[in-house]
């Protein structure tokens, strides 16, 4: 057998496994781009002869033009991937959310009276602090050990027996004057006495603090009272006072933080804030 019918032999079996037939577009494009091709020059590797035979170089050819008709194949337009009818479309991006941000609570406004008085006032609360009328507290309420609250007692007549919830007309007439009687009473520590600005009315802050023991009092503890029976009373053993006492049309007016030893800090600030957010309306 000569060394050509071998080569052919070999060559048709090759051919046999692969595909008959081929599209004309393919042979087209292939044929195209073969009359287009710039033709390299063979590397000529120095263990390698020169001359080669005609029939490798057929089978060479015959090899070139199937990879190219595959490769030409491969780059037309909807041409096969392999797996489906065309090249998957690539996924796009999935927006990222834009983080979401909480609002912080706006403080809101809240209108109170002062106790047995014309006189009304505003103030810009926190979300857990709730409106009682003539005071605000949060939560846990104005009680020992942890309560809290911002008034307006209204009252200015300090009795010197904390029993007698019924008080008589006040002689004060300037919030000296009452810081004077509060002075006064003996069961009572008073101390950083200043003065003070509450919503542009002038006079004078308090620091006030009662008894541990508030047994002498069968009912309440009072601190001021009005000839009504109306009036402040302590809240628990030791509680704490802090007393602005302002002129207001010419007359003193109290508003005031009530707190323990134990109450939050936060709720400390809380009521600070609140104060200094007053506005009074006579």
């Amino acid at each position: 057998m000569n060394e050509r019918s071998d080569m052919d032999r070999v060559l048709r079996h090759w051919f046999a496994d692969g595909p008959s037939e081929m599209p004309d577009r393919v042979v087209d494009t292939v044929a195209d781009r073969i009359g287009r091709q710039r033709q390299r020059r063979p590397w000529r590797l120095p263990w390698r002869p020169i001359d080669m035979n005609s029939a490798i170089k057929i089978g060479a050819a015959l090899a070139a033009v199937l990879v190219l008709a595959v490769a030409g194949w491969n780059l037309l337009p909807g041409g096969s991937t392999g797996v489906g009818g065309g090249p998957s479309p690539s996924p796009s991006p999935s927006p990222t959310a834009s983080p979401t941000h909480s609002p912080s609570p706006t403080p809101r406004s809240a209108g109170m009276v002062v106790q047995q008085k014309t006189i009304s006032w505003t103030a810009k609360l926190p979300a857990n602090w709730g409106n009682e009328g003539w005071f605000v507290t949060p939560s846990q309420g104005p009680g020992g050990p942890t309560g809290i609250a911002v008034a307006a007692p209204g009252a200015v007549y300090v009795p010197s027996d904390p029993c007698d919830g019924v008080g008589k007309e006040p002689d004060a007439k300037t919030p000296a004057d009452v810081v004077a009687a509060l002075r006064s009473r003996t069961d009572l520590v008073v101390s950083n006495v200043i003065d003070a600005t509450l919503d542009g009315h002038t006079g004078k802050r308090v620091d006030i603090q009662a008894p541990a023991d508030l047994s002498a009092c069968a009912d309440l503890y009072i601190i001021m009272a009005e000839p009504s029976g109306a009036g402040f009373h302590v809240q628990g053993p030791s509680q704490k006072i802090r007393m602005w006492i302002v002129d207001v049309d010419g007359q003193p007016m109290v508003f005031q933080i009530n707190s323990f030893a134990a109450t939050p800090p936060d709720d400390m600030a809380a009521a600070q804030r609140i104060v200094d957010s007053i506005a009074i309306t006579p």
